[in-house]
């Protein structure tokens, strides 16, 4: 049982676009009953922060500090954070040369991991924190690197248009969003012009001479007869593998791409977002994950995972498969809210599946039908929820038809009850060798609406039912592991 606590990628959920995730990586929007996924949401930035100091940054700003921390650095050598290291230096009263030094505080950087320090590179001490500057960039690298940002800067300009005119289509009766579009479409030229990304002059419908192929940069190939030689150096003498600087190290500084471990400089932090997760719903567009803004907080002001609303199938066991040979599948199915709630279960059957039900490419996946019971296909079972569980003792577990009076089970399908929690009998027949067994059921459950959740009396355990509810259906992939 232990076992399979931690294994969450054994069940996946079908989001609305078709991709399959677990549980705890969903999302559910209240506002059209819709299961989402971290690819088919929309991602906002909300504020940036540095990680290490929690300095919270706002978007202009941090495109101006080019998404990095003015105080906080990075190893060159291990990646770990540096420390401001205080050092006292003596020197000389410039107005009494001949009485006692004057002390004066510096500070450096000193990494407490492989105690790589700024005096390694000959970066001299400086007064003040955050007052190191880093090392010259020839002209001809940073104009090449700003050249390759400004084109990838069109590229996301483009791609940010097309995204929103596939969200906001043309229609008569939503013309606001239109102008929303419109509104959100110079943002981005003006965001550009104003980083010296794209020409000043250039307006919204000027987008011929804004193309990215047209701005593609150019690096002039250098003869082979140009290019120098190796030093003798290279063959003669033993190569010191401390002192020659990895791939990673050179690519995190492009600008300078150090050879030698003593050309190496502390490397800014880069900053941190905050996102929020927006439906993609054309007529929705509701927030589904809202943090605070200040950075310390780990709460959110809006957290809509489908975990807190969707029930759980979980494996309550590890089926012993046999080839040919009926198998027991116990399904464990979990109520995560303080409703009453009635879920049904149906096999998909990928060798007898119409047209209607378009299971997509779960056909090349599923392997194997599960036989659930006819009393789960139709009527279902019903859930008590976490409410249960202040009328019972804490931990208190009870058989199917026993001590708990209010459900009335069969003992052959449903095998136990608890508080929040029931345990059904499944069959299946494994038939594959050499491949995972997979199977897979079509879901069906409800969820509250909004006008019930607001007239619910907290101390009091209400019963879905079709009024005060919406039932959502999602198909749900199991992998129950090897057949032998």
């Amino acid at each position: 049982m232990m076992a399979l606590l931690f294994k969450v990628d054994q069940v996946k959920y079908t989001c609305t676009c078709g991709n399959r995730f677990p549980l705890c990586k969903l999302y559910v929007c209240r506002y059209c009953r819709e299961l989402r996924c971290k690819i088919c949401v929309s991602h906002e930035p909300d504020n940036f922060y540095c990680p290490h100091c929690t300095d919270g940054i706002t978007g202009p700003e941090a495109r101006e500090r080019k998404n990095h921390c003015l105080s906080c650095f990075n190893c060159p050598s291990c990646n770990n954070t540096l420390t401001a290291r205080l050092t006292t230096v003596q020197t000389v009263n410039p107005e009494n040369p001949k009485g006692e030094p004057l002390q004066r505080k510096q500070y450096y950087l000193l990494c407490g991991c492989c105690r790589w320090s700024s005096r390694d590179a000959d970066i001299p001490d400086v007064q003040s924190l955050g007052a190191w500057r880093g090392p010259k960039v020839d002209p001809q690298i940073e104009e090449l690197l700003m050249s390759i940002k400004k084109y990838w800067a069109t590229v996301g300009a483009e791609e940010a248009m097309e995204a929103q005119t596939k969200k906001f289509p043309r229609r008569k009766s939503y013309a606001y969003k239109r102008d929303l579009f419109q509104r959100r479409r110079s943002s981005i030229y003006k965001s550009l012009a104003k980083n010296n990304l794209l020409s000043p002059n250039a307006n919204i419908s000027d987008t011929a001479a804004q193309k990215s192929s047209e701005i593609k940069p150019q690096v002039d190939p250098v003869p082979f007869s140009e290019v120098p030689a190796l030093p003798e150096s290279y063959w003669t003498q033993p190569l010191n593998v401390n002192a020659v600087t990895s791939l990673e190290q050179r690519i995190a500084y492009p600008s300078v791409m150090p050879e030698t471990a003593a050309e190496l400089h502390p490397i800014r932090k880069i900053l941190t977002v905050k996102r929020s997760l927006r439906c993609p719903g054309v007529e929705c567009d509701h927030n589904l994950v809202k943090p605070e803004y200040v950075p310390q907080s780990i709460k959110f002001k809006l957290h809509l995972v489908a975990q807190f609303f969707v029930p759980e199938i979980r494996l309550a066991s590890q089926p012993s498969m046999d080839i040919e040979k009926e198998s027991t599948c116990v399904l464990s199915i979990t109520n995560p809210t303080d409703f009453v709630i009635r879920v049904r279960i149906t096999p998909i059957d990928c060798e007898h599946s119409s047209k209607e039900e378009n299971i997509g490419d779960l056909a090349d996946e599923i392997n194997t039908n599960l036989i659930v019971p006819g009393i789960l296909q139709q009527e279902g079972v019903e859930i008590g929820g976490k409410l249960n569980g202040l009328e019972l003792a804490a931990g208190e577990s009870f058989s199917a038809g026993g001590k708990d009076k209010q459900y009335v089970d069969d003992s052959t399908v449903v095998l136990q009850r608890k508080i929040n929690k029931v345990f059904l009998r499944t069959t299946l027949v494994p038939s594959v060798l050499g491949e995972k067994i997979m199977v897979g059921v079509n879901f069906h459950f409800q969820l509250l609406n909004d006008d019930a959740i607001a007239k619910k009396d907290p101390t009091a355990q209400i019963k879905l039912t079709k009024d005060n509810s919406t039932p959502i259906s999602t198909r749900v992939l199991l992998d129950l592991g090897f057949a032998h």
